[in-house]
C-alpha cells in the first residue's frame, strides 16, 4: 500500500535512512544496532536544493578547493583565499519520533514509536501558520539509522523507492547519534536544509570508527537525503504513508506510518510493519465475494514470512522474518480501508471471535488464523464494510508491543 495522504511535489524532503557502522553507541535505549527516527518538516514557502559547487569562491574568482563544495585549487601552491559560502537553505523543524529496531534482515526491522513528542519549534510554526491546518502543503521527510544483524547490513527506508548510494546511507547513520544527542536549543542544531546536510557531512565518520565506504560529499547528502517530493495534506491533521527498503531485489514497502499533529506542537507517530494477510471467505477460494449480510463467519489469515540464509558451514537454512505466533490475537482488528483524508470514517475495526495457528501458506511456519463475525464486519461502528468496499485493513500488535498492518483486496457480496 502506497501513501494515501502524501502527494508528490518537486524538490520535497523525502528519505528515511536505515544504516549502520561497527562499534557505534546506541541512539536510543533499545540497543546498539538501533537508531532514532526523525521527522523533518520544511516550513519555507519555497524549497531549494542548490548546486553547492557554485558557492565555492577564491580571492581572484578562480577555482579553489573546499571539501564541502567539491571544487579545487588550480595549483598546490596557490595562496589565494578559498571559501565555500553556502546558501541559506529552506527552514526546517526536526522532531525525533521513534526508534528503528534492527532485525536479522530489513524485512524484520521495525519501528518503535516515542509516542507523543512535543517540539517548541513546531509549536511556534503552527502558531505562525494559524493552526495545524496550516501545515497542509508543507514538505516533509523521515530519516534515521539502523543496521540489520544479518549479512546484508545497511538499508535505507524512504517514502520513495529509489536507490541511495551506500556512502550516503552510512553518512546518515553515523550522524544520527550526534543529532539525537544535540539539544534543539543548541546554536549548532540544524534548522535549514543546508545546515542539516552539512551536519550529517561533518559527523559522517567519527574519529574512532573507520568508514566502511568512501565518505559522502555534501552534494550527495543534499541530493539523496531530500530525495523526491512529498507534501503534507493535513486537512484532518493525520498523515500516513509507507516506507520502502532500498533493496535492489524488491520494490515492496516495509513499514507504514501515521503522524498526528496538535496545536501545541506535539507529534504522535505510529509505525507498523507491513505483513501479508489473506481474507478467506472459504478455504482455498479467495475470489468468492464475502457475505457480510448474514450471521456467518469470515476467516482472515495473517501470514508468515521466511527466507534462506547460509549457516556457519555455508549450507542454506531457513530464517523467519515474520512469525505470526508473535501477534497477540486479541489485539487484531479488521475493517474497511480508511481514507484518512475523508470525514465520517471513525469505525474501530472488528475483533476476532476465535483464533488458532496453522500453516496456510506452506512455508513450514504457522500462520495466525482468525474468525470474525460477518455482522461485526458490516457494523458501521466496527468493521465499516459495505458492498463498495474493495480493500480491507488488518491491524494488530505483537507480544512486545510492536505494530503490524496488512491489506487485502476483497469483493463484498451484494444483497
Amino acid at each position: 500500500m502506497r501513501a494515501t495522504l502524501w502527494r508528490s511535489a518537486p524538490f520535497a524532503l523525502v528519505a528515511a535512512v536505515l544504516g549502520f557502522g561497527p562499534s557505534m553507541p546506541a541512539t536510543s535505549a533499545s540497543g546498539s544496532n538501533d537508531g532514532t527516527g526523525f521527522l523533518v518538516i520544511s516550513v519555507s514557502s519555497t524549497f531549494d536544493l542548490p548546486d553547492v559547487s557554485r558557492h565555492c569562491h577564491s580571492s581572484d574568482d578562480g577555482g579553489c578547493h573546499d571539501n564541502r563544495c567539491g571544487c579545487k585549487k588550480r595549483k598546490r601552491n596557490d595562496k589565494k583565499k578559498c571559501t565555500c559560502e553556502l546558501p541559506e537553505g529552506s527552514a526546517l523543524v526536526i522532531v525525533p519520533i521513534g526508534t528503528f529496531v534492527a532485525g536479522y534482515d530489513v524485512r524484520n526491522t521495525f519501528f518503535e514509536s516515542f509516542g507523543e513528542t512535543t517540539s517548541d519549534a513546531l509549536a511556534d510554526v503552527i502558531a505562525d501558520l494559524g493552526g495545524v491546518e496550516g501545515l497542509d502543503g508543507n514538505q516533509a521527510t523521515i530519516f534515521g539509522g539502523v543496521d540489520t544483524t544479518g549479512p546484508n547490513s545497511i538499508h535505507l527506508l524512504t517514502p520513495d523507492p529509489g536507490a541511495v548510494p551506500a556512502e550516503v546511507q552510512e553518512a546518515v547513520f553515523f550522524a544520527t547519534p550526534a543529532l539525537f544527542a544535540l539539544d534543539p536549543a543548541d546554536p549548532q542544531y540544524p534548522d535549514t536544509t543546508i545546515e542539516l546536510a552539512e551536519f550529517i557531512w561533518r559527523n559522517q565518520a567519527p574519529a574512532d570508527v573507520t568508514p566502511l565506504v568512501p565518505q559522502a560529499t555534501l552534494q550527495q547528502i543534499l541530493d539523496h537525503l531530500f530525495l523526491s517530493g512529498n507534501t503534507l495534506e493535513c486537512t484532518v491533521c493525520e498523515v500516513e504513508g509507507t516506507l520502502f527498503p532500498h533493496d535492489p531485489d524488491t520494490d515492496d514497502p516495509l513499514i507504514t506510518y501515521t503522524l498526528t499533529f496538535d496545536e501545541d506542537g506535539t507529534v504522535t507517530a505510529e509505525g507498523c510493519t507491513l505483513v501479508d494477510v489473506n481474507m478467506r471467505p472459504r478455504e482455498g477460494d479467495d475470489d468468492d465475494p464475502i457475505d457480510i449480510a448474514g450471521d456467518g463467519r469470515v476467516i482472515v489469515a495473517i501470514l508468515s514470512s521466511v527466507g534462506e540464509r547460509p549457516d556457519e558451514e555455508g549450507e542454506s537454512e531457513t530464517v523467519v522474518f515474520f512469525d505470526p505466533s508473535d501477534v497477540d490475537p486479541d489485539s487484531v482488528t479488521v475493517g474497511a480501508h480508511k481514507d484518512h483524508d475523508a470525514t465520517g470514517q471513525d469505525w474501530a475495526g472488528a475483533s476476532p471471535l476465535e483464533s488458532f495457528l496453522d500453516d496456510q501458506n506452506g512455508d513450514g511456519v504457522d500462520d495466525l488464523i482468525l474468525h470474525f463475525a460477518a455482522e461485526d464486519l458490516a457494523d458501521p461502528d466496527l468493521g465499516g464494510m459495505t458492498t463498495d468496499t474493495t480493500l480491507v485493513e488488518v491491524h494488530g500488535e505483537t507480544a512486545d508491543g510492536g505494530c503490524i498492518q496488512g491489506t487485502d483486496a476483497v469483493t463484498v457480496a451484494r444483497d
